[in-house]
């Protein structure tokens, strides 16, 4: 069940309790960006929804994630929030398209973690 919206700041300044206090009051969700955490750049949301977003993996070729830690956040995912929460995952766009296969990759690993993704990209056909 969809509970509110999640917010992400893009500066320190916002970060203070009278923000937190102010979303919790909206049922909104704050945002927290988590950079070099598991070799990546990650936000969290803390409050009544689960929203994570991967903005750029360390892995070859750069901005693509690897297994390990694509591992490590489904487990994460799966200790942070109940099986009824709603959390919804994204990966960034990037030039090489790593965002589907990193998706793709992340939903079996969530699976692997006990839990069932609901929507994952399909496949994708080159087109020349």
């Amino acid at each position: 069940m969809l509970a509110g919206v999640a917010v992400e700041f893009r500066h320190d300044s916002w970060f203070t309790a009278e923000t937190r206090a102010l979303l919790e009051q909206r049922g909104a969700a704050l945002v927290s960006r988590r950079q070099g955490l598991e070799a990546c750049d990650a936000a969290v949301a803390h409050g009544p929804l689960g929203y994570v977003r991967w903005h750029h993996g360390r892995a070859v070729p750069e901005p693509c994630y690897g297994g390990t830690a694509l591992r490590s956040w489904a487990r994460r995912v799966a200790e942070l929030w109940s099986r009824d929460e709603d959390v919804f995952c994204f990966f960034n766009n990037d030039p090489l398209g790593c965002a589907l296969r990193d998706a793709r990759s992340f939903a079996g690993q969530v699976r692997r973690a006990g839990r069932e993704p609901s929507r994952v990209p399909k496949d994708t056909v080159a087109v020349h």
